[in-house]
């Protein structure tokens, strides 16, 4: 067993009792098959109705299951809590570990980890199975085109910022502007396979070879050349999926 498996069987062990909980699910390279040593465990707790205040309490004992937690953050989005806890390297080398446990009910189990695969670890009744196979797996077209119309709005601004930094030596802020860049060239890419893309989600695969090979040259080699490069390969994809 892996060591993020064997986290998973410790937060899965401490919920098995609790009344406030229906059940959970792993998000995230877990669920997809794709996790790695340096993937990080994403788990939806989902709360039995009128119990979710119970449920959300449980937070700080499922944070010390895998150690003792360098920092944890909380926040919150319509129809979901989390918990984000860091470990250290010394408890898991190379590069500690990030955990990250989402809550909702059992209503909104669509809430923590949107269009994303969903692996059950925990079910009471059943009913957990049921909602989440009622959840759309995709997003529908309007929403991508939506998405790339947004970030087609952005990219503009993207750009400009990014050749401003250059002139001024900006790197930091080069950096940052190219990385934005990067994710709006991975969100169009996905939207023309129907997905949701992010880069440190999968985001890659939704690129060929030779247009990582143009990404990872960008980003060694922060200039006016990157900019250009990265503008038309994100053109390339946002008119495209326009007109899919």
């Amino acid at each position: 067993m892996s060591r993020l498996e064997t986290v998973v069987e410790g937060l899965v062990e401490r919920l098995q009792g609790e009344p406030s909980v229906a059940g959970a699910f792993l998000g995230g390279s877990l669920a997809a098959g794709r996790a790695d040593d340096l993937s990080d465990v994403d788990l939806a707790v989902v709360a039995v109705e009128g119990r979710e205040e119970e449920a959300w309490g449980l937070r700080g004992d499922l944070a010390a299951i895998p150690g003792p937690p360098l920092w944890t953050l909380e926040r919150a989005w319509p129809g979901a809590r989390m918990v984000a806890c860091l470990y250290g390297p010394q408890t898991y080398p190379p590069l500690g570990l990030e955990v990250d446990i989402a809550f909702c009910a059992l209503a909104e189990v669509d809430a923590p980890m949107p269009y994303a695969p969903a692996r059950i670890v925990l079910d009471r009744s059943g009913r957990l199975a049921r909602a989440l196979a009622e959840v759309p797996s995709a997003p529908t077209e309007a929403f991508l085109e939506e998405e790339v119309e947004r970030r087609r709005s952005w990219f503009a601004f993207y750009a400009r910022d990014a050749l401003v930094a250059e002139r001024r030596g900006d790197l930091p802020q080069l950096a940052f502007l190219l990385g934005q860049m990067v994710e709006a060239i991975v969100a169009a890419a996905a939207a023309r396979h129907g997905a949701l893309g992010v880069w440190a989600k999968g985001g890659p695969r939704w690129l060929a070879p030779r247009e990582l090979d143009v990404i990872r040259a960008a980003l060694r080699a922060p200039g006016r050349e990157a900019v250009q490069q990265l503008s038309q390969l994100f053109e390339r994809y946002a008119w495209s999926t326009a007109r899919r």
